[in-house]
């Protein structure tokens, strides 16, 4: 993924300030568009470190290979600062210097005022403002022996108080199980092998929860067209405001990429507390579900649970590829109650109720560990990866795909 130190170059060639009123609005705008481009802040949380196996308990230790495709970032702190105080500076310069040419008015008033957004949005990125504004990212995942899978999504501000607009933003959970499912598809049955199981990729529907900027359904899709393969996502949010973005990164994602065998993608309304009003083709049909990032009140859990038992199809007779929940949650320590009830809600495989027919359990717990971000040398972010699926008190489904 693009960080800020690659703007380092950039910022330190902008023009020289005193030849801000030179400049015409035609590159005004194409130095704005170089600096949005190059200021791609790293999502906090995303480099794993280690991958370690938690339930069922290991008898190897548990630890999983990680595979970089960032290596560790040289120390660029200083230069960061450096370039950061100079892209300031000029967007200082510039903003007083576009409001006297709007004074002036002319043919270009709609241009200018566009320009004097941007420039203001830009300075209040590199400042550091919780009002900074759209940011447009671009991620790459992959495998270094796979091709690389783009993506691109626009953050947009919070909504102070509403916990409903967390989605606006892009968050680590997604960017970590993004990366799982791109580096490891055999795991979430969407190897190219797999599409000759009994039930086929093809036919395969997928639900995220909570997509927020729709990171992981996206990531899914772009990995299904460079692999020629096909399926039906839906990427679901509740707040209108996040839809709509949400709607923007699909348009934006699905206009670049060429072809025609494109897999289905759409943005869809979930209400969790009231899943009976959502579209009527996922009710019992869907085999792969996935969430980041998506528990932040005890009551969470149990509205997923609600819609897992209503979506995620039960389990087929002689079906190697089973219907599976991955789930990744960060073990804040503002958090941990919430991220409790998820073994609450879902018991342990086995500490199954005993009830007779299909009950949902946690098949496997992993704990990732991520370096906080690449300027905090001893900061570190964990997330509980979890997977959950249908057991059956006499038939005792195994859960082949997701171990």
């Amino acid at each position: 993924m693009t960080a800020f130190y690659s703007s380092v170059t950039y910022s330190d060639q902008l023009p020289e300030r005193t030849r801000i009123p030179l400049l015409t609005v035609g590159e005004i705008k194409g130095i704005l568009t170089h600096l949005r481009d190059a200021y791609n802040p790293p999502v906090r949380g995303t480099r794993v470190v280690s991958h370690r196996k938690i339930f069922p308990p290991p008898s190897d230790g548990g630890l999983e290979p990680t595979v970089h495709l960032r290596p560790p970032l040289p120390d660029t702190k200083h230069q960061q600062q450096f370039s950061r105080k100079n892209a300031c500076d000029w967007l200082t310069t510039l903003i007083p210097h576009l409001q006297k040419r709007l004074l002036k008015g002319g043919d270009d008033v709609d241009a200018l005022e566009t320009l004097l957004d941007d420039a203001a949005a830009l300075l209040a990125i590199f400042a550091g403002t919780a009002s900074a504004g759209k940011l447009i990212r671009t991620f790459t995942f992959g495998h270094p022996l796979s091709p690389l899978v783009h993506v691109q999504v626009t953050d947009i501000p919070l909504e102070n108080q509403d916990y409903t607009t967390l989605g606006a933003q892009t968050w680590g959970g997604a960017h970590v199980l993004a990366e799982m499912i791109i580096q490891n598809p055999h795991r979430f049955g969407l190897h190219p092998e797999q599409a000759s199981s009994s039930r086929s990729i093809g036919e395969l529907k997928i639900l995220e929860l909570g997509a927020g900027t729709g990171l992981v359904s996206l990531a899914v899709y772009r990995y299904l067209v460079s692999r020629g393969l096909r399926a039906t996502i839906y990427s679901t949010d509740f707040n209108s405001l996040i839809l709509d973005n949400l709607a923007h990164n699909i348009s934006i994602n699905k206009q670049t990429i060429p072809g025609s065998r494109d897999p289905k993608i759409s943005c869809e309304p979930l209400d969790w507390s009231n899943p009976d009003a959502t579209n009527p083709d996922l009710f019992n049909s869907v085999d792969l579900v996935l969430g980041a990032d998506v528990i932040y009140e005890e009551l969470h859990a149990r509205w997923i649970r609600t819609c897992l038992e209503k979506f995620m199809r039960q389990p087929r007779p002689g079906s190697v590829h089973q219907p599976v929940f991955h789930l990744v949650i960060p073990l804040r320590p503002t958090h941990n109650f919430e991220s409790s009830t998820i073994e609450r809600v879902f018991p342990l495989r086995s500490e199954t109720s005993g009830q007779h027919g299909w009950e949902l359990v946690v098949f496997s717990k992993d704990s990732v560990i991520c370096e906080a971000s690449d300027d905090e040398t001893d900061g570190q972010v964990e997330y509980a990866y979890y997977t959950i699926g249908w057991e059956c008190k006499t038939s005792q489904t195994t859960h082949s795909n997701a171990s």
